[in-house]
């Protein structure tokens, strides 16, 4: 596997316009850290006589923040996260906090999604005789349905039919549409990926653009490489965005450390969402290994077990694979100041990107 000398690209880079900058949360972050700051600059001399009691007041603010992020639903990755910001700007950092708890803006979708999930929940029947084949798989396909309908309408098919204009055929195997809310309590998309990396005996292979990992997808990748399952993922070699991409390196060394096989696709970027699993199991659609997509964004995908068209999703992969560099200790040693600086400061925030 070699890089390629020469990158031939289909489009020019998008250049980040004034309302992508005004709209980002990291100038949001940013400015309510310099407003903080700014408040300290202006008025010390008037705070000089109260400066005692308004540290005690500080430190007493923030163990209450300390307290009440601990004690919250929230994932662990992005409790450090805002025990970061708080520590920095405590009182604006819990307005921020505040101001994303609280869903403003996002009461009415999220009633109103609600409602319809409500309305469609037995819109598409679940043909019964489908689940009793399926009880007792030992890939755990029955369950994996029976944790994505608490959500949604989400039947699984057998002997689904393909029509085309020349071809008519009916496919063997089980195949499970599904979709992921950020609106409600259930992470579907990073369930779904860590069932198969938990249950995996042979080999996981994973193509994605991004690789921005929570603290339990980031085990489940480590221990499946640890008890012997071949563990390959595949990203860009080229990025569309380089913060994202210096994230992902931040990555790398644990997950090597571990047994994980990282690859980055040499003519440049990959924006595939695949997961295959022994011949038998694959997840296709758009569902990205970051927070984005496993927490903030409106996601589908379908499911696929022990149909024909895994083994050339599994064939793809190991095709892409020939074009790729593979990730290892020297090149990692090697990688650029910029993303290793870049990558180890940005995971304090990685959760808010």
């Amino acid at each position: 596997m070699q890089e390629n000398e020469t990158v031939m690209r289909l489009a020019k880079p998008k250049k980040k316009g004034l309302l992508t900058l005004v709209f980002s949360r990291l100038l949001l972050m940013a400015l309510l850290i310099a407003a903080q700051v700014m408040l300290y600059v202006v008025f010390f001399a008037w705070l000089q006589q109260y400066l005692p009691h308004y540290a005690a007041l500080q430190i007493v603010f923030t163990l209450l923040m300390m307290l009440y992020l601990f004690n919250s639903r929230m994932d662990y990755a992005a409790k450090l996260t805002w025990l970061a910001v708080i520590a920095v700007a405590p009182f604006l950092g819990t307005i921020l906090l505040a101001y994303t708890q609280t869903n403003i803006g996002h009461r009415a979708t999220r009633k109103r999604t609600a409602e319809l999930i409500a309305q469609t929940k037995d819109a598409v029947p679940q043909d019964a005789a489908v689940l009793e084949r399926l009880k007792g798989d030992p890939y755990g396909t029955d369950d994996l349905h029976h944790y994505l309908n608490r959500s949604g309408d989400f039947p699984i098919f057998d002997r689904t039919e393909l029509f085309a204009p020349t071809v008519h055929a009916q496919a063997e195997g089980y195949v499970m549409p599904f979709g992921d809310c950020p609106l409600d309590e259930d992470k579907a998309g990073e369930a779904v990926y860590m069932d198969m990396l938990n249950r995996a005996t042979n080999y996981v292979y994973i193509m994605t653009p991004y690789l921005i990992l929570d603290g339990e997808l980031n085990a489940a990748l480590k221990f499946a490489a640890q008890r012997g399952v071949d563990v390959k993922l595949i990203l860009p070699g080229i990025p569309d965005k380089k913060l994202a991409y210096a994230l992902a390196k931040s990555h790398y060394a644990e997950l090597t450390d571990a047994g994980v096989k990282i690859y980055e696709y040499a003519p440049g970027f990959v924006h595939a969402k695949v997961f295959v699993s022994d011949g038998c199991r694959a997840v296709v659609g758009t569902i990205n290994l970051d927070y984005r997509s496993l927490y903030h964004h409106f996601e589908c995908a379908t499911y696929l077990y022990r149909v024909p068209c895994i083994a050339d999703i599994a064939r793809d992969f190991n095709d892409t694979l020939m074009e790729c560099r593979a990730v290892t200790p020297e090149s990692i040693k090697k990688e650029k100041p910029g993303y290793r600086i870049a990558g180890s400061l940005l995971k304090i925030i990685a959760p808010l990107m």
